[in-house]
């Protein structure tokens, strides 16, 4: 209880310090539509494996000029038809996005209508926090933090997630290319066994510039180095290799 208490207290000051913040004068809003394929849907903090093959992964955010945003997600599975199976999921998300000095501070609530489910049973509230430190010799680390909390705790229980890494990136041809070395792990999320460490990500990305459009590819390698799914841990057997391709339009 005190790790949910601190987590959701430090989000809680971190949105009332950004619209405190906001300027009185009339806000000034901008945003991106953004529309991603993939050939799994892998969770980004978790490093489980949500649906083994391809999924659409369309969003709309729209941030104020103070750092606060509210973002619309959805996985969707062409396979079956929307909600047909567990390659389909949408999260709303209201967070706050801040620069302290060489801090970066992005954290919020999401509502996570998960897959496969036609009503608020088995959904999460989610609060999650990210965080990049100041970067020394180019390279910068980051920890991805997110706490699930059940709509439901006898159908689905909640737990605590953990991302931590370096992230980079150089130029070749004068194309700026990132990669980001991570290691994940959880408390025992989902009625799993806990992981200190459940899988080690390397990931390698470049965004280019098309008409209007920025374009990023994108490609990552898993490997498991906590229990395997079957055994009731986070990540299944096989080391992963995924990768896909998101169009950003700003406005």
């Amino acid at each position: 209880m005190k790790k949910i208490a601190v987590v959701i207290a430090l989000v809680a000051m971190m949105l009332f310090a950004g619209l405190a913040g906001a300027e009185e004068k009339a806000p000034a809003f901008t945003g991106s539509v953004d529309v991603g394929w993939y050939n799994q849907y892998m969770d980004e903090v978790s490093g489980a494996t949500n649906f083994n093959k391809p999924v659409i992964q369309p969003s709309v955010t729209v941030s104020h000029k103070s750092g606060v945003y509210l973002n619309l997600w959805n996985s969707y599975s062409p396979k079956g038809g929307f909600n047909s199976d567990f390659g389909d999921e949408a999260d709303v998300s209201l967070g706050l996005e801040k620069e302290f000095g060489k801090f970066k501070f992005d954290a919020g609530y999401s509502y996570v209508n998960l897959q496969n489910l036609r009503n608020t049973e088995g959904d999460l509230h989610a609060v999650y926090l990210y965080l990049d430190g100041p970067a020394v010799l180019g390279i910068t680390p980051f920890v991805m933090t997110e706490l699930d909390i059940p709509v439901d705790r006898e159908i689905l229980e909640g737990g605590f997630l953990y991302r931590v890494g370096v992230k980079s990136s150089v130029s070749i041809a004068e194309q700026p290319l990132e990669f980001s070395l991570s290691a994940g792990g959880h408390d025992g999320v989902y009625g799993l066994r806990p992981e200190l460490v459940s899988s080690g990500r390397a990931t390698l990305s470049t965004t280019i510039s098309v008409w209007k459009l920025a374009v990023t590819p994108k490609v990552s390698y898993q490997r498991r180095f906590g229990y395997a799914a079957e055994d009731g841990g986070m990540i299944e057997k096989k080391d992963k290799v995924w990768g896909g391709i998101n169009l950003s339009y700003a406005f």
